[in-house]
């Protein structure tokens, strides 16, 4: 039997709807409503709120067992701020760092680590990871982590060009016990090099303006938090491959936990300073940022939801922020540069949308790849 008219029309209304709703959704996104942060002009080797209070039940709880997995390649500076921040971190459970180095040619991750291990206040490891990519070296990272005789608890993640406040970890697993969460993510906030740029101005480089609590995924590696049971069951390639000079790996992983019901939360106490160098304070590096972020948005909506009619929400969504961004230009010249930053961003991630529909990509981190790197891996 089939459904009457009005059921059939009721179910394409809502189909639109929902359709719509992302499209918006995606938009806000794109316009970056941030938290109004302070920032600060350098990276310290101490934490910058010292004074954060820590979590309600840290006196109470029994702290479970975690391993720290850092990926790095080619920033010893950062990596060496960072451990001195984790050597910091007020945590009373067991917690262990495993650091898994990207450049096999120069090693200046395990140097660093071999020069800090002496007086480091946790255990502390470190590998190579011989196949260049930042996928493969989360991927190590994960199966260490895993299969390591600690037998951790979780699994939490920064990046090497990250530092956390003392009490990060203990919110992250405030928020996983409070939440009954999978996976838990948490903000990261710009220390620029340059304070006064013009560009520090403009909220794009914010975390975006979360509360605590349940939310339906998170959409980045750079602080994580993850059980470990749950990890164990994507070790054949949490990170997939295909996005190792691309980015975007972290968003495919995310997106199939949430496919397969995991249950993610946001921990916005759980603070972290990401640094944000003077290269990186350029519109260019905006733009090419923004147009790279699209492109991963695309390719893992495609793979996860095929079908002409997300194909249309897909093609809504690359179009509507291209046209927004560009339409909104005249009046974001009269505003200052500032606003045309955020059209132009919003521009450049509509066109990164609608160039992955094409398969074309931008190979943001091929570029940290050395010359002879490349031509092997032409030549395989």
């Amino acid at each position: 039997m089939g459904l009457p008219s009005n059921s059939v029309a009721g179910s394409h209304r809502g189909e639109v709807c929902l359709a719509l709703g992302e499209i918006c959704l995606e938009m806000r996104t794109a316009i970056r409503i941030r938290i109004p942060e302070p920032v600060v002009s350098c990276m310290p080797n101490a934490n910058l709120d010292p004074q954060r209070s820590p979590p309600q039940d840290s006196r109470l709880a029994a702290w479970p067992s975690v391993i720290l997995c850092i990926p790095t390649c080619r920033r010893p500076a950062g990596l060496r701020n960072l451990l001195e921040n984790v050597a910091n971190l007020v945590y009373g459970g067991d917690l262990s760092v495993i650091v898994v180095d990207n450049d096999p040619q120069r090693c200046q991750g395990c140097l660093t680590v071999a020069n800090i291990s002496g007086c480091f206040s946790r255990p502390i490891e470190c590998e190579v990871e011989s196949n260049r990519g930042h996928t493969f070296a989360y991927n190590r990272a994960f199966l260490l982590a895993c299969r390591s005789i600690r037998k951790p608890e979780y699994v939490a993640v920064l990046d090497d060009d990250e530092f956390p406040a003392p009490h990060w970890l203990e919110h992250m697993i405030q928020a996983a016990r409070r939440f009954g969460a999978d996976i838990v993510g948490g903000p990261v906030f710009p220390v620029y090099a340059k304070k006064d740029h013009w560009l520090t101005k403009t909220g794009l480089y914010m975390p975006p303006a979360l509360q605590s609590g349940i939310v339906p995924m998170i959409f980045g590696a750079g602080s994580m938090l993850i059980r470990t049971s749950v990890l164990a069951e994507y070790l054949t390639e949490p990170f997939p491959n295909e996005y190792a000079f691309t980015g975007g790996s972290d968003l495919d992983f995310f997106r199939r936990c949430r496919s397969d019901g995991r249950r993610f939360a946001w921990a916005g106490e759980a603070h972290v300073y990401e640094t944000i160098p003077s290269s990186r304070l350029a519109l260019s590096w905006l733009l090419r940022r923004a147009f790279r972020v699209g492109t991963d948005l695309t390719r893992v909506d495609r793979k996860y939801c095929p079908g002409l009619q997300h194909a249309i929400i897909r093609w809504a969504k690359g179009l509507g922020l291209l046209l927004y961004g560009l339409s909104s230009l005249p009046l974001s010249g009269l505003r200052g540069r500032c606003f045309v930053a955020k059209s132009l961003y919003t521009a450049a991630r509509g066109s990164g949308r609608l160039a992955a529909e094409f398969n074309w990509l931008y190979r943001e981190y091929a570029e940290e790849i050395p010359t002879s790197s490349k031509s092997r891996s032409n030549n395989e």
